[in-house]
């Protein structure tokens, strides 16, 4: 898949991408939940709400 995309390593990116997909079938909102909204729109609120890991860089 990652060389279909144009490069040789996983990039957030490439994870949030397909994500929605990976989840969709995986997640089961309880009833009340389920009247309140669908199932891609928590999926996209939990995607959003992590925050991308950053490297910390060494300090010389």
């Amino acid at each position: 898949m990652l060389i279909s995309i144009g490069h040789d390593f996983v990039r957030p990116q490439d994870i949030k991408s397909i994500a929605q997909y990976i989840f969709e079938h995986r997640i089961v909102l309880t009833m009340d939940s389920s009247i309140r909204r669908e199932i891609s729109e928590v999926i996209q609120e939990v995607i959003q709400s992590v925050d991308v890991p950053v490297e910390a860089r060494a300090i010389r």
